[in-house]
């Protein structure tokens, strides 16, 4: 009688590998789909939360990058908006916000301006301003008030329509943002005779600074000055240009203005504020001016 064959080593050997390639693959299969979907897979600091459609396509939620606020003061057109339009260019929509204040009723459209950036942009609670009133720094206030009812605006540039970028916007955008503090020219003018004893005991005269309203503002400065109720109303009522009479250039010697006070307020306010204020800004300006 014979013995019945027995299998092979050799099969039984290749059963056994594929039965382990077989659960290997299963258990990494279970482990992907617990990454893809499993409860702490938001939960790393730097994961980007990504939709697809039944396109195939991807879209990134991310759209939480700081920006920069750049607000322009102007009266009507905007003169150098080539060059702005050629700076923004090369910049991602969502990195920037451009807020106008230009006299009341003034829109920016296709047909008064080629910078794309600028259009529909001005303010529409916009007021008159005249050089040398409060009206000025209240139409600051204004900017900065609109440009913080977004959140992702970190960083704030008060700009005048002849003011022009000197770097492009990634070489600007790392710099402030590097720093945690804002870029105000601010200093102390001893030959200054612009501070009004009636300020007092709001602005002692220790704290009258004087510099350029052209400014770079973090976010905490800028809530400071939109929602400053103590400085803004001793400046309209006690820093005031003198107006001078229809015939002072006939006669200059003799214009009723000696012994009278002048001051004008754009001159002053925001580097007297943050100087009232204990949140000091960093006596440095990037701009830079024609002498």
């Amino acid at each position: 009688m014979k013995r019945k064959a027995t299998a092979s080593p050799r099969w039984r050997w290749k059963f056994g590998g594929f039965l382990l390639m077989g659960t290997l693959l299963t258990l990494f299969m279970l482990v992907h789909l617990q990454t893809l979907f499993g409860p702490d897979a938001s939960d790393g600091a730097n994961t980007v939360p990504v939709v697809t459609s039944f396109e195939g396509q991807q879209f990134s939620l991310n759209r939480t990058k700081s920006k920069l606020a750049f607000m322009f003061l102007t009266g009507h057109n905007m003169a150098l908006d080539i060059l702005w339009n050629q700076f923004f260019e090369e910049v991602e929509e969502h990195e920037y916000s451009v807020y106008i204040h230009a006299r009341p009723g003034y829109s920016f459209s296709k047909g008064n301006t080629i910078c794309r950036s600028f259009i529909n942009r001005q303010l529409n609670n916009s007021i008159l301003v005249e050089w040398g009133e409060a009206t000025m720094i209240r139409a600051e206030r204004l900017l900065l008030t609109e440009a913080l009812q977004d959140p992702l605006n970190q960083r704030f540039f008060l700009l005048s329509d002849s003011c022009i970028p000197l770097y492009n916007f990634t070489h600007i955008y790392n710099y402030v943002m590097s720093s945690q503090k804002s870029f105000v020219d601010s200093f102390v003018d001893k030959n200054d005779d612009q501070y009004n004893i009636l300020m007092e005991p709001v602005i002692s005269e220790d704290k009258w600074r004087k510099g350029s309203q052209w400014v770079a503002l973090t976010r905490k400065h800028a809530e400071v000055i939109a929602g400053d109720s103590t400085v803004f109303p001793s400046f309209v009522d006690h820093c005031k240009k003198i107006n001078l009479s229809d015939n002072w250039k006939g006669d200059p010697m003799n214009n009723e203005t000696i012994g009278r006070h002048n001051c004008i307020p754009d001159e002053h306010y925001i580097q007297t504020l943050l100087a009232v204020d204990p949140i000091y800004a960093l006596r440095h300006c990037l701009r830079r001016t024609h002498p």
